[in-house]
């Protein structure tokens, strides 16, 4: 039996085994002997605090197998401890929590990441020892990541066994520091395959990159190149020809066959309702239009209407809508992207359908249309399963008719477009209430990615239930001449994703195969790893640091995302107004500030008083007092600050201070941020980087 199966079915336990399908708990009664084995095991392995004294418990059989969920609770229900094991007391999943226990300042993180590694691995020894002690298979050390305002952190494992990979065998660790310091395990859950058995070893395959290669060969295709500086300016993504492992689908091939082999998994899953909300404002006053409003409104009297969209969807015979329905509700909804003159628009007109008399969600329409091309990008009806559990099967009579009415019906909704798309072929699927049909756009030979249509048709009603369309009508796409040809573009590919020994669960037991590390994509010219190149922005590193007085907070900084761009930080530079601005903001507000442009950040300075717009000058160097004035009113303390004539400050040249600077200058220092240099505030002095990045480490710690 796979015990890392039984990660999915966590979420679904709850407190009370009432909750539970009748079925399981009338066919697997709890066995209170068996329960009170597990929780003799869990109570050896985690520290109950005294004050949780109400214990709630529930079970439940999973493939056979018997798990247990314990749920303690001071009497408040203030705090409380869970644990989910299975009927031996492995641990399985663990949560800790008070009320009202962590703080929500943007803070830098305060457990190290040495301190955090040490912490999780001795909680980990502690609670699952045989994920651990065994020489040749255990859980090792991969990761570590810092969230949530950097008071909390969370740390990785993945299990080894002989020096190979078992995939989807892992452990995480959660530690959550309280304002005081203190640090404590809210979180951790144990995915590990106890008694799963491992294949016999064989004489492994020669060849193994050779033969991976061909059961996963390279193809190119063009996609979206992600970079938000180009998009913010312009509202677009640049389109990028690159190569991947066909169908972006690497698996694995045995190590002593040479087969393909499936790894499997659990199936389950759960269905994320997503809804959208739209705000509108509304003025009084009738004063004279300006060119642009004028200019905006003549689009708008341009666009598709609604009574168009009805009389267009009740013209399509593949949706069948009813005469008797009539328009309940519509939207004209506009999208702006990029800025100034490269500013783009899209209007976007929804529709919702039904019986006026009808209140039955199910049998209403949604649609939406490009307002702007007069065409139809999204529908939905209704629709069964592709699916039947109890293997109703449509003929294949019945699946040609359903492929004939969703192409007379893309040929009607898409007429100058269609012919761009290939379908994708799935071959030998078996549908029992609709058919689903995908197809991507092709530009010179090659798939576009980003443009895709979607298609089911509910095969019951002989009708489209869904339909939706993704289609770029301004991308530019660049020749494929000079383009690598596949065999050195897999050599590129295996760069960015060396193809390595593991092992995975095909459905019985654990088999050792080849792999390769990840899903890489790379350029079709360069074969740059477009993937490395896209990697998270946070990552900051610089070469001029070493030994600086500054060097303890840059790095910790740099470690949490913040800094400035290049390769060099130069803290004895004179910093200038718009990096202060930048550096402060990303401290203090968030750390996504670290990749806007200079305007946002602007924008954002003038939005929230940080300076007015007759203080802007972008690459002016920042005298010291006035670091003082923008940190504080970024902190929110600039009212207090104001009051001067509460305040002293204890700094030799503490006099130089400009008028009604003080309390600035009194309320950082009292803080810690500031410290001064030898007795001297020094506050005409021009801020340099070191002595910015010192300050906002000091706020932040």
């Amino acid at each position: 039996m796979r015990f890392k199966r039984i990660l999915s079915a966590i979420t679904a336990m709850v407190i009370t085994a009432a909750a539970m399908p009748a079925a399981v708990t009338a066919a697997q009664p709890t066995d209170a002997k068996a329960m009170e084995k597990a929780l003799t095991a869990v109570k050896q392995r985690v520290d109950i605090p005294a004050e949780l004294t109400d214990l709630t418990t529930s079970s439940q059989n999973h493939d056979g197998r018997m798990l247990y969920r314990f749920y303690w609770t001071d009497e408040a229900n203030k705090s409380w401890l869970a644990v989910i094991c299975d009927e031996s007391g492995r641990i399985n999943s663990y949560s800790k929590g008070t009320e009202g226990y962590y703080i929500n300042e943007q803070k830098l993180p305060l457990i190290s990441k040495e301190d955090a590694r040490a912490v999780a691995e001795a909680f980990l020894a502690k609670i699952a020892p045989e994920t651990v002690e065994k020489e040749n298979d255990h859980l090792l050390f991969n990761d570590i990541t810092v969230a949530n305002n950097g008071t909390d952190c969370t740390v990785y494992f993945l299990r080894e066994k002989d020096g190979v990979p078992v995939v989807g065998d892992d452990a995480s660790v959660r530690m959550q520091i309280a304002e005081d310091g203190e640090i404590q395990v809210s979180n951790a859950g144990i995915g590990f395959s106890y008694d799963t058995e491992f294949e016999e070893a064989g004489e492994e395959i020669a060849e193994p990159e050779a033969k991976y290669e061909e059961a996963y060969p390279a193809e190119m295709v063009y996609r979206k190149k992600i970079d938000y500086a180009v998009y913010r300016e312009t509202g677009e993504y640049e389109t990028q020809l690159v190569y991947r492992v066909k169908d972006s689908a690497p698996g694995y091939i045995s190590a002593y066959t040479g087969e393909i082999v499936e790894q499997k998994f659990d199936d389950y899953g759960a269905m994320n309702d997503m809804a959208a909300a739209e705000t509108a404002a509304s003025g009084g006053g009738a004063p004279a239009l300006s060119k642009e409003e004028l200019a905006e409104l003549e689009t708008i009297a341009g666009l598709y209407t609604v009574d168009e969209a009805e009389k267009f969807l009740k013209s399509v015979p593949q949706l069948k809508i009813p005469k008797s329905y009539t328009v309940t509700n519509s939207g004209m909804y506009t999208s702006v992207a990029g800025k100034g003159d490269n500013a783009k628009k899209d209007y976007s007109l929804s529709v919702n359908m039904s019986d006026a008399d009808n209140t039955n969600s199910s049998s209403r329409v949604l649609a939406r249309f490009d307002a702007q091309r007069d065409r139809l990008i999204y529908y939905y009806s209704n629709y069964r399963g592709m699916i039947d559990p109890d293997g109703k099967k449509l003929t294949d009579k019945e699946i040609e008719a359903a492929n004939k009415d969703i192409d007379t019906f893309l040929q009607k909704v898409l007429p100058d477009k269609i012919a761009e798309f290939k379908k994708k072929e799935y071959p030998d699927e078996e549908y029992a209430y609709s058919v689903p049909e995908n197809y991507t756009r092709m530009v010179n030979g090659i798939p576009y990615l980003a443009d895709t249509i979607n298609v089911i048709y509910n095969a019951e009603d002989k009708k489209i239930g869904y339909y939706s369309l993704d289609y770029d009508d301004d991308a530019v796409f660049d020749s494929t001449d000079g383009a690598l040809d596949a065999a050195a573009a897999y050599g590129y590919l295996k760069q960015a994703a060396p193809i390595k020994k593991y092992y995975i669960y095909d459905g019985e037991k654990y088999r050792l195969v080849y792999g390769m590390d990840g899903n890489p994509m790379v350029d079709a010219f360069t074969g740059e790893d477009v993937n490395a190149a896209e990697a998270d922005y946070s990552k900051i590193e610089y070469d001029d640091i070493g030994g600086h007085w500054c060097e303890e907070a840059v790095t910790a900084l740099a470690d949490y995302g913040i800094g400035l761009p290049g390769d060099s930080f130069k803290p004895d530079a004179a910093i200038t107004q718009s990096e202060l601005l930048r550096l402060l903001i990303s401290g203090i507000e968030g750390k996504y500030f670290i990749n806007y442009d200079d305007e946002e950040i602007y924008d954002y300075c003038f939005r929230n008083k940080i300076l007015g717009k007759d203080e802007r000058n972008d690459s002016a160097a920042v005298p010291r007092e006035l670091a003082f004035v923008y940190m504080i009113r970024l902190a929110g303390y600039e009212k207090v600050a104001a009051l001067s004539d509460i305040y002293k400050v204890e700094y030799a040249d503490g006099g130089e201070l400009s008028d009604g600077l003080i309390g600035y200058a009194a309320i950082l220092s009292g803080m810690g941020i500031v410290a001064g240099d030898g007795g001297y505030l020094r506050p005409r002095d021009n801020t340099t980087r070191a002595e910015t990045a010192m300050m906002l480490y000091r706020y932040m710690k």
